[in-house]
């Protein structure tokens, strides 16, 4: 099929995904734990970020050019996203009432409830409370929900960025880039230069706008390229020759998130504007035959957002175990990831998946009650 098939499913983009959830895992349990760090692991987000705005391009862009309503699209995204999320924020708040009971944490339960309040709605819970050395987390519950979000905003700010030309959104794109850069500059701190990575506390919480604009806009540019095949049958006729490109992508994409150095901040700023946006142009020209590597991208595609929401409570619970001497790092580290798939997997399954399905017949249930007759359409076109 090719790349501008009706039915095309960019399967690559799947499995990056899931990379970049599991890079995400992987960097909070090693952090958390004491472990190991990778400086460059938040790009992982930014990540998720430009593949947003380039599969909502892809999935939405010209259904509401032809007259889908915004309230159907806001629709979709949010039986998209809430189901998973709430679970995650639910897990998250038992875990934090688990650890102010016991005595891990000096926290609150009123605090745990305010956040939730607010964050519930996909709503930023302002503070300067502490938790674990970090101060004024925005969904304390379950941090990573921070980025959900963003991703919330930019799905409400793709309908005025829907109508765009190329060169309207590159003027975007760069707008956000110069924001972003001006943003980091300003939370810069220690021996950084520039701080891109803004949006996940109190403190630079609106450095957090240029960011996810910057990276969804331009998935959203990338998207144009490739539907317009701009040097996509070059690069396939390149990828016809690598073993498992797939395999390879996702390796470079690892890679990139724990090269060692950040430079000030420098590499991430230049990388977010050069090599992740060609890993996921590129990842959107391969086409995968059945086989290995398709199921290897379904898997990590299906399992991507659910281990993104969940994994985050298991981290503190295993830092609350380390905390009272049981087991090794390591050793918790194993034991957690291992957890928090098992239960992303069975929360897909017997969760996610059914209340997705329902939410979206109910949508297709009402949505007659809304289009109107023949004859008030008539009357409405005489006003």
């Amino acid at each position: 099929m090719g790349m501008n098939g009706s039915a095309h499913r960019y399967e690559t983009l799947d499995g990056l995904r899931g990379v970049a959830a599991l890079a995400v895992m992987f960097g909070h349990f090693g952090l958390i734990l004491g472990l190991f760090s990778a400086p460059n692991g938040l790009m992982a987000v930014d990540t998720f970020f430009i593949m947003s705005g380039f599969v909502i391009a892809y999935s939405y862009g010209e259904r509401l050019r032809r007259g889908m309503s915004p309230w159907t699209y806001l629709y979709g995204r949010v039986v998209r996203l809430y189901p998973m999320f709430i679970i995650g924020l639910l897990l998250g708040c038992a875990v934090l009432y688990y650890g102010v009971y016991s005595g891990a944490i000096a926290y609150r339960t009123v605090d745990i409830l305010r956040g939730a309040a607010l964050n519930v709605f996909y709503i930023p819970f302002p503070n300067a409370l502490t938790l674990y050395h970090e101060t004024g987390q925005i969904f304390p519950a379950n941090p990573p929900a921070w980025s959900l979000f963003f991703e919330m905003v930019a799905s409400g700010a793709f309908l005025l960025l829907v109508g765009l030309s190329r060169r309207s959104l590159l003027v975007v794109v760069v707008l956000c880039y110069v924001t972003m850069i001006a943003a980091g500059i300003h939370y810069r701190h220690g021996g950084t230069w520039i701080e891109v990575h803004c949006g996940y506390y109190t403190s630079n919480l609106p450095g957090g706008l240029p960011r996810v604009g910057f990276g969804f806009s331009l998935g959203m540019l990338l998207q144009q390229l490739a539907r317009d095949d701009i040097a996509g049958s070059r690069i396939r006729a390149l990828i016809g020759r690598l073993p498992y490109p797939s395999f390879l992508l996702y390796a470079a994409t690892l890679v990139i998130f724990h090269i060692p150095r950040t430079a000030h901040g420098l590499f991430p700023l230049l990388a977010l504007a050069t090599i992740i946006p060609a890993v996921v142009f590129v990842g959107a020209q391969m086409h995968l035959r059945p086989g290995l590597e398709l199921n290897v991208a379904k898997f990590l595609g299906w399992i991507s957002y659910p281990i993104y929401c969940v994994h985050y409570p298991f981290v503190r619970l295993v830092t609350f175990m380390r905390d009272r001497g049981h087991g090794s790092g390591f050793l918790l580290m194993t034991a957690g990831t291992a957890v928090s798939l098992v239960v992303a997997m069975a929360l897909t399954r017997w969760y996610e998946e059914p209340v997705r399905a329902w939410l979206s017949a109910r949508k297709n249930a009402l949505s007659p009650l809304r289009t109107p007759s023949p004859l008030r359409a008539s009357r409405a076109k005489q006003l």
